[in-house]
């Protein structure tokens, strides 16, 4: 029996580089990075969005686009409606909208009999926790059948550091990178890095968890100089998840340090990278600076070999992964294909990932 149309979307999607995962939550942005009042555009999977903030504090998202004449409503205006409610005006023609997408007023119209509420930008579900801005993305109008993931350990009044960038690659091979083991000697050529001749072997234990696998907490190693700064024992766990999350929890004692990285699509040949640090370790906080420093550094690093990468990646090459140090970018690629697989034929997710032990060399 031929395969559906459906069948063959979704055999597309499952290919690396191609594709998203849809019907999921993204990071759309840090809270910090929108005041009320304020609009922010974003392109996310494709889709244009423009996040915004009431006066009261909550966030909403719509359609940058209004449905008069395309003109992006981000190049508009809020004002304030007869209610004292947040609207957003079209700079075209002045067509206004609630924050839940339903027009409000158009000016130009003279029919005393017409129902401007009958008009609708598209709203996307937005939910903030934590200081993310977390946005549903779906194309076929599904309402959210599970919350925004909880990301255990955010800690200290706000983040040590917040930093994002765009790497010029396909989401799938951004996350390969964000979850590839062995490229830091050489990429991360910094002071408290390890150096190539000094890469040792390293065997960690890792276990299927929601959505994703786990790397059980362990001492970090000698790599990261920066660790053996803030004293203790540390002990670090690091998770990764589906659409693209990754997060390194360091505990010091009763004090921890998190580290999350959020892979968003932008578009099929973009992605945007946001990294935030928290903690409430007290001398991070003198060295925030540093920290901050730190981050943009390691993740200009990173943007140097991904936009090397990218000139080739258009066509398409063939991948030769070796050994244990490939095998998170290999899980990634079943995952992905659980997911769609899951999706398509509306069944539970089955994790494909078992606990087995890796071991590489850096």
């Amino acid at each position: 029996m031929p395969a559906s149309r459906s069948d063959a979307r979704r055999e597309g999607s499952a290919r690396l580089g191609q594709g998203f995962l849809w019907n999921s939550w993204y990071v759309a942005a840090v809270s910090g990075q929108l005041a009320a009042g304020e609009l922010l555009p974003r392109q996310i999977l494709g889709l244009r969005v423009l996040l915004g903030r009431t006066p009261t504090g909550e966030v909403w998202a719509l359609n940058d686009r209004c449905p008069h004449r395309a003109v992006p409503l981000s190049a508009g205006r809020t004002v304030r409606g007869a209610r004292g409610e947040d609207l957003i005006e079209c700079p075209y023609h002045g067509w206004r909208f609630r924050t839940d997408g339903v027009c409000a007023s158009v000016p130009a119209n003279a029919d005393p009999d017409f129902t401007v509420e009958t008009i609708r930008v598209s709203a996307f579900r937005v939910v903030e926790t934590h200081g993310l801005i977390w946005i549903w993305m779906t194309q076929d109008r599904a309402e959210p059948d599970h919350p925004p993931p909880v990301i255990p350990g955010i800690v200290g009044r706000k983040p040590l550091a917040v930093a994002t960038i765009a790497y010029p690659v396909h989401v799938d091979h951004a996350i390969l990178g964000l979850v590839d083991p062995a490229h830091g000697p050489y990429v991360h050529r910094q002071w408290w890095w390890r150096k190539p001749t000094r890469a040792r072997v390293k065997s960690k234990a890792f276990v299927a968890s929601p959505l994703g696998f786990t790397m059980v907490g362990h001492a970090p190693s000698e790599s990261g100089r920066l660790y053996r700064l803030l004293g203790a024992s540390p002990v670090t766990e690091i998770v990764f998840r589906l659409p693209g999350l990754r997060w390194e929890h360091l505990r010091l004692g009763a004090r921890s340090v998190l580290a999350l990285s959020a892979m968003t699509p932008v578009t099929d040949h973009e992605t945007r990278m946001t990294q935030i640090v928290w903690s409430d370790f007290g001398a991070l906080r003198f060295l925030a600076p540093l920290v901050r420093f730190a981050v943009h550094r390691f993740l200009q690093e990173d943007e140097v070999v991904i936009t090397a990468q990218s000139r080739d990646l258009k066509d398409s090459p063939p991948f030769l992964w070796v050994g244990d140090a490939d095998q998170q970018a290999r899980w990634y690629v079943q995952l992905k294909r659980e997911w769609l697989a899951s999706r398509g034929e509306d069944r539970a997710f089955v994790n494909p990932v078992k606990a087995r032990r890796l071991s590489w060399s850096s």
